[in-house]
């Protein structure tokens, strides 16, 4: 009996380390997506006026907040 417990553990653990990394990827999504609309929600906010002498566009704001998610 010992003999088949032995032989399926390292199985067990090989799924048991899948489920771990999915929810660790899950996990890292969910932050990167918290970061990057709360980056273009502040960015979105700035004037104009602010945003020129940020020497930035609006179009560039979704790119610029990308960016700073994937480094989240």
């Amino acid at each position: 009996m010992q003999l088949v417990s032995q032989a399926t553990t390292p199985t067990v653990q090989a799924g048991a380390t899948r489920a771990s990394d999915i929810v660790t990827s899950v996990g890292v999504f969910l932050r990167r997506t918290a970061v990057y609309r709360r980056t273009l929600r502040e960015l979105k906010a700035l004037s104009d006026r602010e945003l020129d002498d940020l020497d930035l566009r609006r179009s560039d704001l979704a790119a610029i907040a990308r960016g700073v998610a994937a480094k989240a």
